[in-house]
């Protein structure tokens, strides 16, 4: 059985003959399984895979391991990997909770970094304060945007979104 996601299988698909199945099983951003051979019809069969539950329910840890990384740190680490690893597999949507939680790591890892380069003056807690109530709150507005399953608006960001 061979995986592919549908970006890859879309152009295969308008030269096979489709089915009211075939058609059923393919929706945007969805895996798909094709299974090897033609049925009794010469159609291929499609299957539905990796529903986005799945990721959706991976989505929350990674962003509650941010949270928890403001008291330790080594979680953020667990996160980055996480997200690294399936963002690519995922749909459009949550690709952007994805990528926004990576931004969110790599962003309060260099507002740490400058609170450690003036670790001796006020500026230093300030800033750890700020890292702090910033990842709590992009995170949270993450985690409401994919409760209500949208993209993240603004992923761009810098500050909040």
């Amino acid at each position: 059985m061979f995986y592919l996601t549908l970006k890859t299988l879309r152009p295969h698909l308008e030269s096979v003959k489709k089915s009211t199945s075939i058609k059923s099983a393919v929706t945007e951003g969805e895996n798909i399984a094709l299974t090897s051979g033609l049925n009794n019809n010469n159609e291929m069969s499609i299957e539905k895979i990796n529903a986005p539950e799945n990721r959706l329910s991976t989505a929350k840890i990674i962003y509650l391991l941010l949270i928890i990384s403001t008291l330790f740190g080594f979680t953020g680490i667990i996160a980055l990997i996480m997200a690294y690893v399936i963002k690519d597999d995922s749909t459009h949507w949550l690709q952007t909770h994805y990528r926004f939680q990576i931004r969110t790591y790599w962003i309060g890892l260099l507002y740490v970094a400058i609170g450690v380069v003036f670790l001796n003056t006020l500026f230093a807690y300030v800033m750890f304060i700020f890292t702090f109530v910033w990842i709590i709150v992009r995170c949270s507005k993450g985690l409401k945007q994919l409760e209500a399953k949208q993209p993240v608006k603004n992923m761009e960001s810098w500050f909040f979104t």
